[in-house]
Parts: C-alpha cells; sequence; structure tokens
C-alpha cells in the first residue's frame, strides 16, 4: 500500500490560489455582465411627441399613468420588433391602497437591438369598445445607434 504525504504548506498555498483565481473570475463576469445591459431611458407622459436617441444594447422603459376603474388601458400600436423589441408583456404599477379611479402606470420594456429609427405610438383605449377613438394617444421616435 503507497502513502502519499502532502505538506500542509503547499496544500494552503494551492488552496489560497484557488481562492484568488475564483474571486477574480467572479468580478470579472460581474463587471462584464454590469456593462452588457447598457443604460436605461425612462420616457413618460412628458415625452410624448419627442425623440430619444440610444446605444444598441440600451433599455427604453416607457411609463404611461391612467385611471384605474375606469376600463381604460394603454395599448402599444406600433413598435419595430427588429430594432426595438418589447420585452416580456407590460405591467401595471397601482399606487398602494388605492381606490377605483386612482391613478396607476402601465409599464412598457423596450430593449434596442440594432441601429435605425423607430416610432412607438400608444392609445389609450377600452378593450371592448371597437370603431371609438382613443382617449389619448402618445408617441416617442427612438433612434438607435
Amino acid at each position: 500500500m503507497r502513502t502519499h504525504t502532502i505538506s500542509t504548506g503547499s496544500l494552503l498555498r494551492g488552496d489560497v490560489w484557488r481562492i484568488v483565481i475564483a474571486l477574480a473570475c467572479g468580478a470579472m463576469i460581474a463587471i462584464a455582465a454590469a456593462g452588457a445591459g447598457g443604460k436605461t431611458v425612462t420616457l413618460a407622459d412628458k415625452d410624448n411627441g419627442t425623440t430619444v436617441s440610444v446605444n444598441a444594447g440600451d433599455h427604453v422603459v416607457v411609463r404611461l399613468v391612467f385611471s384605474t376603474g375606469t376600463g381604460y388601458e394603454w395599448q402599444l400600436v406600433k413598435e419595430d420588433k427588429e430594432v426595438l423589441p418589447m420585452e416580456g408583456a407590460s405591467t401595471t404599477e397601482l399606487t398602494p391602497r388605492a381606490n377605483p379611479g386612482a391613478p396607476a402606470t402601465e409599464v412598457f420594456r423596450f430593449v434596442a437591438k440594432q441601429k435605425g429609427d423607430v416610432t412607438l405610438s400608444f392609445q389609450l383605449v377600452r378593450s371592448w369598445e371597437h370603431g371609438v377613438a382613443p382617449a389619448q394617444t402618445w408617441s416617442v421616435t427612438v433612434k438607435v445607434r
């Protein structure tokens, strides 16, 4: 039967180097992940009719206010899925303990994929009403560089 002797000094040095390398790799991955997402540009009611510029990889968030309990909701009616696709479904942010008719915010998230100009257009409508003009419209032009 063979026995191997391992010196504590070499084992300890090897463990320290493994830990240092693991920490360095973790730090590089975290830095790369943070930079990969790009910046986030948030647009709201006041930005209606404006033009914004973003870089490929940036995120665009559109936050539009509406009154709850009225049946109205914001709907995306114009986008370019190749240049600026929407990320998932929109979400609604309610005011805590809000009464019917209290303001809420519909949030739409997009990611700039490639260079181009896109007009995002939204309408405030009731989904069951057809042939009725929207209560409000909102649009913005996004230039992706």
